[in-house]
């Protein structure tokens, strides 16, 4: 991986870390971002676990035409488990709510 896109790796880490730290979530950025197997993620919250950051130019437009005004997309791959898109103050909320 190059310097640019390991820079904008890890400000896209950093940038959530400080996001949620600024909403009283406690939150860290793994060190090495997920190049340590023993620790694989790029950022780990507490009481949620370990999460990973894309910064993707090539992330489809269509989820968030499907999103819409909705709280949460769910998505699935055929013989692939479901996944959740929401946006990050929606999930702040789920989160905050549990702590």
């Amino acid at each position: 991986m190059g310097k640019p896109s390991r820079d904008k790796g890890y400000r896209l880490e950093h940038d959530v870390v400080a996001h949620l730290r600024s909403h009283g979530i406690d939150s860290r950025r793994i060190p090495l971002s997920g190049g340590d197997p023993n620790e694989p993620g790029d950022i780990e919250i507490a009481g949620f676990g370990l999460c990973e950051a894309k910064n993707r130019e090539s992330i489809g437009e269509y989820l968030w035409e499907w999103l819409g005004e909705n709280k949460a997309l769910f998505l699935k791959r055929n013989r692939r488990e479901p996944l959740v898109v929401m946006r990050l103050d929606e999930w702040e909320k789920l989160i905050c709510a549990r702590q």
